[in-house]
């Protein structure tokens, strides 16, 4: 506290500070006070604006608690879902640029379906023709792709398992495939074990005439059976999408390959592209070593590509009850 001196008198002690002020000898005592009182309560309206925000400051944080606490469940749900989102996002751009189904080349059955009568289907054989195929489309694909890394699944039938080293070998395609799968999922449907032909023959035609999805053999499997093993191979495939060695590399371009046979390339198609079983009956089997290339989109979802569109030509029926490996 500060003291106000009148003709070197002390006169009155304030409660409030005062700045040093000059008082001259003719400066009477009302002068003094008013100047000092002006003073006093110039210090007390600071003090309360200073309080008055600082309560402006806690209200201001009780209210955003109160709103965060009553809109927990509405807040929480928004991040989450954005999190999500952007992490589907993600993840898309990591999915393959391509992937590239193709069936195997000419099998000694393919020639002379008597082969299967001896033989087991499994242990069926390429003929020359189907191996040059296979190379052939081995530099189609090398052309497609170029130095692309290449993660490979085959059906372990022989037919399928030479047609995929046929294919690597024919385009060099050897040291940029990072990953070679066989996976039991993609074998041939199963038409019984040693065949009949007669007895094939009959029933080749009774599925004709019964619907080639639903009919049962005898001794094997229906399309229905086939597509079962292909949706779980297809889970299995955005699975590694999703989790593997590409899931967080969306700068690395790669694609798929599959080596399989002709109605799995069918209901692979099927259950991997959503398609009705309306669309998948208008569909009829790829040649020996021809290619099936499903292009990413910018939304992440695959399309058939429009230079190996599906096959909706009808074949004779001579030549669909010939061809025992469909």
């Amino acid at each position: 506290h500060r003291t106000i001196l009148y003709n070197g008198c002390c006169q009155r002690r304030l409660s409030f500070t005062l700045p040093l002020r000059r008082v001259s000898k003719h400066t009477d005592k009302r002068t003094v006070l008013r100047r000092a009182l002006s003073n006093g309560s110039n210090t007390q309206s600071k003090h309360s604006t200073m309080m008055g925000v600082k309560h402006l400051k806690y209200v201001s944080i009780f209210v955003c608690v109160s709103v965060t606490a009553y809109y927990h469940d509405t807040i929480m749900s928004y991040v989450v879902q954005q999190i999500f989102k952007r992490r589907e996002q993600f993840i898309k751009k990591c999915y393959p640029h391509r992937i590239i189904l193709i069936r195997h080349g000419e099998s000694a059955a393919n020639v002379d379906p008597s082969h299967l009568c001896t033989i087991s289907d499994h242990d069926i054989p390429l003929t020359a023709k189907g191996h040059a195929q296979a190379l052939d489309a081995g530099k189609r694909l090398k052309a497609l792709i170029g130095e692309q890394h290449l993660y490979c699944y085959y059906s372990p039938y022989k037919r399928a398992h030479e047609t995929l080293h046929a294919i690597l070998d024919g385009g060099q395609l050897h040291e940029q495939t990072k990953v070679v799968i066989e996976d039991v999922r993609l074998i041939e449907q199963k038409f019984g074990n040693h065949q009949d032909i007669d007895a094939m023959l009959r029933e080749k035609e009774s599925r004709l005439r019964y619907g080639r999805f639903f009919y049962q053999f005898k001794e094997g499997e229906s399309g229905l059976s086939v597509l079962l093993r292909a949706t779980t191979f297809t889970d299995r495939l955005f699975d590694h999408f999703r989790t593997g060695y590409y899931s967080t590399r969306p700068d690395i371009m790669w694609n798929v390959l599959i080596v399989s046979h002709g109605l799995f390339i069918r209901v692979f198609l099927k259950a991997f592209l959503r398609r009705s079983l309306h669309e998948f009956q208008q569909w009829y089997n790829y040649g020996n070593c021809e290619m099936c290339i499903l292009v990413k989109g910018d939304d992440g979802e695959y399309s058939v590509s429009p230079l190996t569109p599906l096959p909706l030509k009808r074949p004779t029926a001579e030549k669909e009850i010939a061809d025992l490996n469909v």
